[in-house]
């Protein structure tokens, strides 16, 4: 039930994305969420990490318009290739300034992690790794050998382009774990 009173919250659908330099460009996504019944705005700016602007992406700042009814919009971010072979760098976008009806949710920040074609060490088409395992609440796994996680290309980048990353679950596990990958 929506009451006319209940603000619009606007954030990130992930905390990081993820693109090869080569890509051209990378999409974030604003999801909206509580209230949909209002126009609502929120502005949005790239800022500097390990990845430079002008040099790994293009600066980028503007607003986002969700009109009633509307639950996601989205951010493009132009990546800039070069013929260096660098490590994977890193870019923020924020989300401030809501106008209208509006807060800004959680993630309202965001990592863009930048993949380099040059370097042999890193690759666009590796599977995301699992970099860290944490014990879920909950449920414990019960005759699971394998969970399937499909990714899908969100942006539209690669005409459609799916990865699928397979985890295994190990015989005698008791409970389940929740992976986070970069």
């Amino acid at each position: 039930v929506v009451k006319d009173n209940e603000i619009a919250v606007l954030q990130f659908s992930a905390g990081a994305y993820h693109a090869a330099e080569s890509a051209g460009i990378v999409v974030a996504t604003v999801i909206r969420t509580v209230s949909y019944t209002e126009s609502v705005s929120i502005d949005y700016t790239t800022s500097d990490g390990t990845a430079t602007a002008g040099v790994d992406y293009t600066e980028t700042a503007g607003t986002l318009v969700f009109e009633a009814g509307e639950t996601t919009r989205t951010v493009s971010i132009p990546l800039l290739d070069n013929d260096q072979e660098d490590q994977t760098k890193s870019f923020n976008v924020t989300l401030q300034s809501p106008g209208g009806e509006a807060l800004p949710g959680s993630p309202a920040q965001t990592a863009i992690n930048i993949y380099d074609d040059e370097n042999p060490d890193i690759s666009d088409s590796e599977a995301p790794q699992l970099v860290e395992m944490l014990p879920a609440d909950g449920a414990h796994l019960q005759e699971v050998d394998q969970i399937v996680i499909t990714l899908s290309d969100e942006g539209s980048l690669i005409d459609n382009a799916a990865v699928t990353q397979t985890i295994k679950v190990l015989n005698g596990d008791s409970q389940p774990v929740v992976g986070i990958i970069r």
